[in-house]
C-alpha cells in the first residue's frame, strides 16, 4: 500500500481565508492574532484519502526546523476575532516627547504586507483545510518562521517547509504593543440634572465621557473598582465649604446608565426616587460632579475635604488586542475630572 501526502502548504490567509503573501505582522499582546491554513491532500495507492482523525490530531504548528513553538508564542483554533494586521493609524511608538518609526522593525522587514495582497492560490477539490491563530507577547524585534507538521499512518512525519513541499512556511513579524495617550482621548461633557432647591440656589450633576480616538473601538472593559464599589458607582472625592456648598465626584458604573440623582450626591431633593440617565455613548470612562451650591452641611471642613478615593483605574481593550489602562479623577480647584494613564 502507498500512502504519500500530494499536497502539504501553509499559508497565512485573511479574514476570509485567502492565502496571503509576505511577512505577516501582529502586536505582541498575547490577544491579536495572525490566521494560518494548513492544505492537505492524501493519497492512498494513487486515491484522494481523507485524514484519520489520529493523523488530523497530530497536526500541529512549530518553529521551522524546530519541534515546538518559541517562547511566549501561542498556537490556538479559535478564532478570537480581534481585528488582524497592524493598525494603520498607530505605526509608530512613543519614545519620549518624539514619534519615530520603529526603526528595528524598518530594518529587517522592508515590505510588511498589511493583510492586503492575496497569492490567487485557492483550496482545489479533494484538499482538506485547517486553520490555525498564532499570537505573542513577545515583544523581541527578530521575526519568527513557522511551518506545519502533520504524522501519516504508516507513512510517518511530514514537515511543510520540507524542499518536497517547496519550503512551505510562514514569516511573522511581532510589534511593540501601542498606546493612546490621555491627549488623545475624546472628552464630552454634559449638565444632565438641575434643581432649583432654593430661590437662586441649585444642584446640578455635570456628567463625564472619556472616549478612545474615532480610529479605535473597545471591545473589552475592566473596571478596576474600588472596595466602596456600590451598585453603579463609586466615589472619588466628597468635599465643600459652607460658602461654596458641598461636592460629590463619582465615577460610573460600564453597565449602568440611569442613576438615583441622591446617589450621585445631590442632598437637595428630599425626591430620593429621581432618576437620570446618563448613556453609555460608547465610552470606555464616564464619571459626574454633583454640586449642591451653597448648601450648608453644618460640619467642620476637615469632614467636607475628606477624600474617599482619589482615582478610578479603568482597562479597556481595543479592536487590535492593545491594552489601554486610565483613572479618572478630580481636579478639585475648578470641579472638574480628568483622565490619566497608569501603569
Amino acid at each position: 500500500m502507498s500512502i504519500v501526502l500530494k499536497t502539504f502548504k501553509f499559508n497565512s490567509v485573511d479574514a476570509s481565508g485567502h492565502a496571503l503573501q509576505g511577512t505577516r505582522a501582529l502586536y505582541a499582546n498575547g490577544r491579536q492574532q495572525v490566521k494560518m491554513r494548513v492544505t492537505l491532500l492524501k493519497q492512498v495507492d494513487g486515491s484522494n484519502t481523507p485524514l484519520t482523525q489520529t493523523e488530523k490530531d497530530s497536526m500541529t504548528i512549530v518553529s521551522y526546523r524546530g519541534n515546538g513553538m518559541p517562547g511566549e508564542w501561542q498556537l490556538s483554533t479559535i478564532d478570537n476575532e480581534y481585528t488582524p494586521g497592524l493598525n494603520p493609524n498607530r505605526s509608530r511608538k512613543q519614545q519620549g516627547d518624539k514619534e519615530q518609526l520603529t526603526s528595528s522593525v524598518r530594518n529587517k522587514i522592508q515590505d510588511i504586507e498589511l493583510y492586503s495582497n492575496t497569492t490567487g492560490e485557492e483550496v482545489k477539490d479533494g484538499e482538506e483545510v485547517f486553520y490555525f491563530y498564532l499570537s505573542t507577547a513577545d515583544e523581541s524585534s527578530d521575526p519568527k518562521d513557522f511551518e506545519a507538521i502533520i504524522t501519516l499512518e504508516g507513512a510517518g512525519t511530514y514537515r511543510s517547509g520540507e524542499a518536497s513541499f517547496n519550503y512551505s512556511y510562514v514569516t511573522v513579524q511581532a510589534y511593540e504593543p501601542y498606546t493612546v495617550d490621555v491627549s488623545e482621548i475624546n472628552v464630552e461633557d454634559e449638565e444632565v440634572y438641575c434643581y432649583e432647591w432654593k430661590k437662586g440656589k441649585y444642584s446640578t450633576i455635570r456628567a463625564y465621557w472619556f472616549n478612545l480616538p474615532s480610529d479605535l473601538s473597545i471591545v473589552e472593559y475592566n473596571s478596576q473598582a474600588p472596595d466602596s464599589w456600590s451598585h453603579s458607582r463609586a466615589f472619588l472625592e466628597f468635599w465643600g465649604h459652607k460658602s461654596d456648598g458641598l461636592t460629590y465626584s463619582s465615577a460610573l458604573h460600564h453597565d449602568t446608565t440611569s442613576f438615583n440623582v441622591f446617589q450621585l450626591g445631590v442632598l437637595t431633593n428630599s425626591n430620593h426616587e429621581v432618576m437620570v440617565d446618563i448613556p453609555l455613548r460608547g465610552a470606555g470612562l464616564r464619571g459626574t460632579i454633583a454640586l449642591n451650591e451653597h448648601y450648608n452641611l453644618n460640619c467642620s471642613n476637615g469632614y467636607c475635604d475628606r477624600t474617599y478615593y482619589s482615582k478610578f483605574g479603568v482597562e479597556v481593550i481595543d479592536e487590535y488586542g492593545c491594552e489601554h489602562r486610565y483613572a479618572l479623577h478630580t481636579i478639585k480647584d475648578n470641579y472638574d475630572l480628568e483622565v490619566v494613564t497608569t501603569d
